[in-house]
């Protein structure tokens, strides 16, 4: 008998996780069906839709997303290109708009904007084929931050079934990915708010703000690093501290 592959995300997706090059590696020494077990906040988008790509020509077998604890961000490309979607039970969906930092002159930001709306299109339209929602109506749940528990999910045909059993997933880290996004559900206030609270503390310290990231394209040659390791890297911790802070504001006046 075949042996079915098991490929875990359980990073972020690209950047200081796990990379679309480690990720079609070990796709590319499948055999037969593969399992693809997910716990992870999502990350760069291009990355993610180039693994959801890597998934969808995939013939050798059959591949299962099993969503262990949290499927968000750009890490729902990966669950839309799949042949089967299942949720363990105490796992939570989430789609939201893509997000990035832009830094330079006019025409710079306006580009970012325009990556931005391709790559929300580009999501609406992958979720608009699994779940048979309207476009629009897809769009308006990106917009909102949506999360979904496995029986959410199910009903709105973004998942096919539920595993009663949950997944040894660790509950902090758990928290923590949760604690990155805006709009997180009531039940988990409690839990996500020491994370906050270290967040606005440290914000350099995290790896990064939002979980759905589109890069700013990269020069052709780098600068000289510093001890700060470049003028490009403070510039980010400036924004990440920046985005934060407007995060906060938003949070503490609610």
């Amino acid at each position: 008998m075949t042996k079915t592959t098991v490929i875990k995300v359980y990073d972020e997706i690209g950047g200081w996780g796990l990379s679309f090059s480690d990720f079609e590696r070990q796709l590319s020494q499948a055999t037969a069906d593969v399992e693809l077990r997910i716990h992870s906040p999502g990350g760069d988008a291009w990355d993610g839709m180039a693994m959801a790509s890597a998934i969808r020509s995939y013939e050798r077998g059959k591949v299962v997303c099993i969503i262990e604890g949290l499927c968000a961000s750009a890490a729902g490309f990966l669950a839309a290109a799949s042949d089967e979607r299942v949720m363990r039970a105490q796992s939570l969906f989430m789609i939201h708009e893509a997000s990035c930092f832009a830094f330079g002159r006019k025409a710079d930001l306006l580009d970012a904007a325009g990556r931005l709306d391709d790559v929300n299109k580009l999501q609406a339209e992958s979720f608009a084929k699994l779940t048979g929602k309207p476009l629009d109506e897809i769009m308006m749940l990106l917009a909102a931050e949506t999360w979904y528990t496995p029986a959410a999910a199910k009903q709105a045909a973004f998942v096919d079934r539920i595993i009663d059993i949950p997944a040894r997933v660790d509950p902090k880290t758990m928290a923590q990915y949760v604690a990155r996004f805006r709009n997180a559900p009531e039940e988990w206030a409690q839990r996500v708010a020491p994370f906050r609270a270290a967040a606005s503390a440290s914000p350099w310290q995290h790896k990064r703000i939002s979980a759905l990231s589109v890069p700013t394209p990269k020069r052709a040659q780098q600068p000289t690093r510093t001890t700060m390791q470049s003028k490009k890297d403070l510039i980010g911790i400036m924004a990440a501290a920046l985005a934060l802070a407007m995060t906060t504001a938003q949070e503490a006046s609610r």
